[in-house]
């Protein structure tokens, strides 16, 4: 299975948009696929070299995803569980 992500090799130098090998899902894990990704201020200190963080790195925690492979409700529940809680009127899955 194929995805693309923004890539950071080296600090100081663009992300580089690539192709990569993904793994299928696992027992116990699910298929998200991902619409949007941001970066925020401890990302940059990638990008800057502030910080000592090994590189290649696939910056940007702050992610909106889908689920897309086949799951249960158990797994639903389970993840449901591990969803923050939502904040001013905001809805989750």
């Amino acid at each position: 299975m194929k995805t693309r992500a923004a890539v950071l090799y080296a600090p100081e130098t663009p992300f580089v948009i690539e192709e990569l090998d993904l793994q299928e899902p696992q027992a116990g894990e699910v298929l998200v696929n991902m619409k949007a990704a941001g970066v925020c201020h401890s990302d940059w200190h990638l990008v800057t070299g502030d910080t000592n963080h090994p590189l290649p790195e696939l910056p940007g925690q702050l992610r909106t995803s889908v689920v897309s492979s086949r799951w249960t409700r158990a797994v639903l529940r389970k993840c449901r569980s591990t969803l923050p809680e939502p904040a001013h009127g905001e809805q989750l899955g």
